[in-house]
């Protein structure tokens, strides 16, 4: 045994791994369990939906619906993480003072302080301008898209609604049709909402 180490201290290693590190896995297990569930479940609405044997239109608006709600979904997911990232870098210990770039080896090496301090003070004022400008950018980016791909599933609900007053018996989606598209699609969601970005 190494000097200072005891049975005491192998034990309690022991008991802050058991505690820390197990939990922190079992919690990532049961986080995948959960994924598989719902990859399950999206998968047997799906399996379930073909033994009603749709037709061909029926199973390109059933495809259409479900993958527009998971771009809808995607895009959600990718909107709230981007403003999770920008509030996280507009903390203070994030600021410019605390980045690297404060510290320009060119403005540093200025000799006049007053010609120092302006100039610092001028490149201060660009970069946190430009990372405003910069997070303004792709919070935009990121809105417009998650619009998109929100008015393009609501299309493809309109889509599926209005054909059901203009199609024939025989192409019109039964009511349980309706049913597994509107299930599968709430899989969808919730899987995604349950899925973190890595």
């Amino acid at each position: 045994m190494a000097p200072g180490y005891t049975i005491s201290i192998q034990e309690k290693l022991v008991t802050y791994i058991e505690e820390n590190l197990n939990s922190s896995l079992s919690k990532k297990i049961e986080h995948q369990v959960e994924l598989i569930y719902y990859d399950y479940h999206i998968r047997a609405v799906e399996l379930e939906y073909f033994q009603h044997k749709p037709n061909e239109y029926q199973k390109q608006l059933m495809k259409q619906i479900c993958q527009s709600k998971y771009e809808q979904e995607t895009s959600e997911q990718e909107y709230e993480f981007l403003k999770q990232q920008i509030a996280y870098y507009n903390l203070p210990s994030q600021s410019f003072e605390s980045s690297t770039i404060s510290h320009h080896p060119f403005i540093d090496s200025i000799q006049n302080l007053t010609i120092r301090e302006a100039l610092m003070k001028q490149f201060k004022e660009v970069a946190i301008q430009s990372r405003i400008t910069l997070f303004n950018m792709y919070l935009k980016s990121a809105e417009d898209q998650r619009e998109e791909y929100q008015k393009k599933h609501e299309a493809n609900v309109k889509k599926m609604e209005a054909s059901q007053h203009t199609l024939n018996k025989n192409e019109k989606l039964s009511s349980a049709l309706v049913q597994l598209i509107n299930e599968r699609c709430n899989k969808i969601s919730e899987r995604r909402r349950n899925m973190k970005l890595t």
